[in-house]
């Protein structure tokens, strides 16, 4: 049986464990390169409070005996003949020196001998049959790769994110959780490669430590550590050599490195090389403990291959696959080049081709890198072009750099116009208004394109009015300007509480930006429905990709005040993933906040506080604006719902910052809304006077700011209004934010004894009825609790799972699994790889998210909850709450685990089981017997005495 342990004082203690209660006579700790198999076996020796011996298994038996009594030298008697074969430096036979370790053996027992790297294990069975005869002897083997039956194997896993920022933090790296997040992701959770990448990063400068803080800066070249290449080269070395034909093998090896995980290789692998020499190498990869099907367990290994090892193939397999792959995975095609070592003026060629082919295919950032590529080749007029058209693609994801490269441009022909447009739109992009408008004014305002560009910068200075006026002033000019500027002004004027004017605009062309600014309208003057039939409508058009993005954000926020909170969830996060493919770092910045809202009517605060406060550090580069307005303002609600330590501070001093710059860069609508959230904030934790001030510059036409001027006048001491609270909520159409403000009027009324059922069902809702209401009927607080069950028939929530939903299923199991081996997350791209590895990128995530949007909109809105980079099992489960209270009478039937799951799962729990089983024989038989038949026999022990494995939570 193979027990899988992980994390380092883990490891350690069990095995310590083990020895000492006799549980193992002879273990194997199996392991990759890097884990501490050596470390952890040693440190456990030492802890022993008897006799240890590590001997590194590629002596004999006979050095063996030699250093055994060097322990004990008075233990044996030796012959004449023992001491010639000794002096003449010759190994004893088998017959002789086993009969000489038993006796040394028994005379030093207890004692434990660990076999250090042991690969050929036929010499040193016999020894072991001799130990295992021997009362407290122990043999601990370490080995890379899986020992014969005669050893229990316990295997050493890699670490999770927490285990490797405690290794750094006990090796004195107290490192940001940036650099913690990279190293992971580029050691695979290897203990030894983690503390080998912090050296090599503090010898290029990625990591200083600056008066005892550590300073990170995210390396931009890739880093294989000096102190493991050459060990890894020779592992792919040894690798190569036991395939059939080496050289294939290493082509195979070079084309999955060099077309990266995100294209099937296998597709363009040279016919020549064949399905044989790939089996062969899975099968030894497998065998060298170095990886599986899907390639190599670390990254690192791919990156040595791109750079360092094996020249001449790699240049070769570079130039095969450069014109396959560059028509379909631009990206994958940037590596080829490198890699394929052309002449400059082929190069040159390659570099304009696959941007070509990266535009063609919306992949601006990929367009962009392979633009400056082809820049840093040429000089003169085509130098600049090259920079004007690697700034135009990087605009959306590396605004910095964009300003940069136009920079550059202008350096070479400084009074080309062309340039100095794009220049003006890149500072626009940067945030950089006072320089922009200074130049602005030097240009003619005649000129459409620079008339647009005025427009733009008023707009996103937040001066709407002046940029209507001058809109009116150049009527002429009106039919000339781009169906953006219509729309940006369309938008002007819905923020001016303008819907008329507005909708006059958005009449005269049809599009699908359009349609999603009427859909603002409508949803501004309450008319939530026909917004989301319009926008469903437009959804069944064709469009590109930042087309749809749109769609899906403004249905999200339509979505979210009906209270359709799994639909919003569903709509925001396809919109988030669609923006971070196309990587415009502003609207991210955007689309984080409107998630954020949504997870905070969830009454998930953790996630959504770490989204808002990411989205605000983003946006703070591009200066004010009416986004980081928004920002602030819900960093102000989401601690006014959640209320944690030093809430109330924080609520006041987020809702002080939106105020700060409101009144200058918003509209007259959207100004009336942040308002409400502002006056809140000071009426309950601020200055109530200052709150009722505010309020009364709103229309207070909605139950929110009915409610916020309510509590003005409660906390000045005024009348109460609950009555008129009361008659305005019945009035307004049912929607997450109905709910929370006539829970707010019951506790206004102190008249609650129970709350109505759309309380109960709503997450945030239910979050505040806890606080208000501490004696509440606790049946009636928790009528909304949420269980998957797993020991027996599939339920969810106790709604049995139905068999055609194998891959919903399979979500629910990978969280589940993922939690129990004390990991809280599960990335997209982690889903993704184990529901749909042969599938593209795009497509797969769609469908995950499609998975989700199923789950919860059938179990409940909180079976599956959103995490800062992926998802997590929102519910208990009965597997659990097995594990922790050695339940029995959770197990109705088999353990329903997923089919191609990590084993160690399965196998912790039945062995938890089986334990439970042991302990039930003496006092309740029947019981014992009835779960015995819910373990499979491949689960089954053939000792009786078996430690719990605890699972490190």
């Amino acid at each position: 049986m193979t027990e899988v342990l992980t994390g380092l004082d883990w490891q350690i203690k069990t095995l310590r464990s083990r020895v000492m209660n006799n549980q193992h006579k002879v273990f194997a700790v199996v392991g990759a390169d890097g884990l501490g198999k050596s470390f952890t076996v040693q440190t456990m020796l030492q802890q022993l409070p008897w006799a240890v011996l590590s001997v590194p298994a590629t002596e004999s038996l006979t050095a063996l005996l030699g250093r055994l009594t060097v322990l004990n030298p008075e233990a044996i008697q030796w012959t004449a003949e023992t001491v010639n074969t000794l002096e003449s430096g010759q190994d004893l036979p088998n017959h002789q020196v086993l009969p000489l370790l038993q006796t040394q053996l028994m005379a030093l027992a207890p004692i434990a001998i660990h076999l250090e790297n042991i690969e050929n294990v036929q010499p040193w069975l016999a020894f072991i049959r001799t130990a295992q005869s021997i009362r407290g002897v122990t043999v601990v083997a370490t080995s890379r790769h899986s020992l014969p039956a005669v050893f229990s194997e316990i295997r050493l896993a890699y670490f999770n994110q927490s285990q490797i920022q405690a290794l750094l933090e006990q090796h004195g790296y107290v490192l940001p959780t940036q650099a913690i997040t990279w190293l992971y992701a580029r050691a695979n959770g290897n203990p030894r490669y983690t503390l080998e990448f912090c050296l090599q990063l503090c010898q290029i400068g990625a990591l200083r430590n600056d008066a005892g803080q550590w300073v990170w800066s995210e390396p931009q070249q890739i880093i294989v550590p000096l102190g493991l290449q050459s060990e890894m080269t020779e592992q792919l070395e040894v690798l190569v050599a036991q395939v059939s034909d080496p050289q294939k093998a290493k082509m195979v090896l070079l084309t999955r490195a060099l077309v990266t995980t995100e294209v099937l290789a296998n597709q363009y692998l040279p016919a020549f090389i064949g399905i044989q020499i790939q089996a062969e190498l899975e099968k030894v990869t497998l065998k060298q403990q170095l990886g599986n099907k899907n390639g190599f367990y670390n990254p690192l290994f791919n990156d040595l291959l791109r750079q360092d090892v094996w020249q001449t193939e790699r240049r070769l397999i570079a130039r095969t696959l450069l014109e396959p792959v560059g028509a379909k995975q631009p990206k994958a095609a940037i590596q080829l080049i490198q890699a394929a070592q052309l002449e400059p003026s082929a190069e040159l060629a390659a570099w304009q081709l696959i941007a070509e082919q990266a535009m063609q295919l919306q992949m601006l950032s990929v367009a962009g890198e392979c633009y400056i590529a082809a820049m840093e080749l040429c000089t003169g007029t085509l130098q600049a072009d090259f920079a004007l058209k690697a700034s135009r693609c990087v605009r959306l994801s590396n605004r910095a750099k964009s300003l940069q490269l136009i920079n550059h441009a202008m350096s070479i022909a400084p009074n080309n116009e062309t340039y100095q447009l794009e220049r003006c739109k890149a500072l626009l992009a940067n945030g950089q208004l006072e320089p922009l408008q200074a130049f602005l004014q030097t240009k003619d305002q005649q000129n459409p394109a620079w008339l647009e560009l005025h427009l733009q910068t008023l707009f996103r200075s937040g001066q709407d009015q002046k940029a209507l006026d001058l809109w009116q002033e150049n009527l002429l000019l009106q039919p000339l300007l781009c169906e953006t500027t219509h729309q940006q002004v369309a938008t002007g004027f819905l923020r001016m509480g303008q819907q008329k004017q507005a909708f006059i605009i958005l009449e005269q062309k049809k599009s699908v930006a359009r349609d999603v600014i009427t859909a603002v309208g409508l949803r501004q003057i309450g008319q939530l429905n026909a917004a989301l039939t319009l926008l469903k409508q437009t959804l069944e058009t064709d469009m590109a990709k930042l087309q749809l993005e749109s769609v899906l954000h403004q249905r999200a926020l339509v979505h979210q005040e009906l209270g359709n909170l799994p639909a919003a969830m569903h709509d925001a996060e396809n919109a988030l993933e669609i923006l971070q493919i196309c990587g415009d770092e502003f609207r991210i910045a955007a689309r984080k906040n409107t998630l954020a809202g949504i997870l905070i009517e969830r009454a998930e605060f953790v996630i959504a506080e770490q989204l808002l406060l990411e989205a605000r550090r983003i946006i703070e580069h591009f200066g004010y604006s009416q986004q980081l307005v928004c920002i602030e303002r819900n960093l102000a609600w989401l601690y006014l719902e959640w209320q944690p330590e030093m809430g109330g501070a924080l609520a006041v001093k987020h809702a002080r910052n939106a105020l700060r710059h409101a009144r200058t860069i918003c509209g007259v609508t959207e100004l009336h809304e942040h308002l409400v959230f502002i006056a809140w904030a000071e009426a309950l934790h601020g200055n109530p006077k200052t709150a009722l001030q505010l309020i009364l510059e709103t229309p207070r036409s909605s139950a929110f700011s009915q409610w916020v001027h309510l509590l003005c006048l409660e906390n000045t001491g005024q009348k109460n209004m609950a009555q008129l609270f009361k008659t305005w909520l019945r009035d307004q159409p049912y929607s997450t934010r109905r709910t929370r403000f006539a829970l707010e009027l019951q506790r206004l009324t102190k008249t609650t004894k129970t709350l109505p059922h759309e309380m109960t069902e709503n997450p945030l809702t239910l979050f505040i009825a806890k606080r208000y209401f501490p004696t509440l009927n606790q049946t009636n607080l928790t009528a909304n609790t949420h269980k998957l069950e797993v020991l027996g028939t599939l339920k969810v929530n106790g709604i049995i799972m139905s068999g055609r939903l194998r891959r919903a299923k399979d979500i629910l199991l990978l969280l589940l699994e993922a939690r129990i081996m004390g990991k809280p997350e599960v990335t997209l791209l982690e889903l993704m790889d184990v529901l749909y590895p042969n599938e593209d990128e795009i497509q797969a995530s769609s469908a995950i998210r499609q998975l989700i949007y199923r789950l919860r909109k059938t179990y409940g809105d909180n079976v599956i909850t959103r995490s800062l980079h992926g998802y997590s099992l929102g519910i208990l489960s009965d597997v659990e709450e097995f594990l922790a209270t050695n339940n029995t009478l959770l197990w109705q039937g088999l353990y329903q685990f997923r089919a191609d799951s990590d084993s160690s799962v399965s196998t912790a729990i039945h062995q938890h089981l089986e334990k439970c089983i042991e302990n039930l024989r003496h006092h309740n038989p029947s019981e014992a017997a009835r779960v015995q038949r819910f373990i499979p026999r491949m689960y089954l022990k053939t000792t009786k005495n078996t430690d719990l494995l605890v699972l490190e939570a």
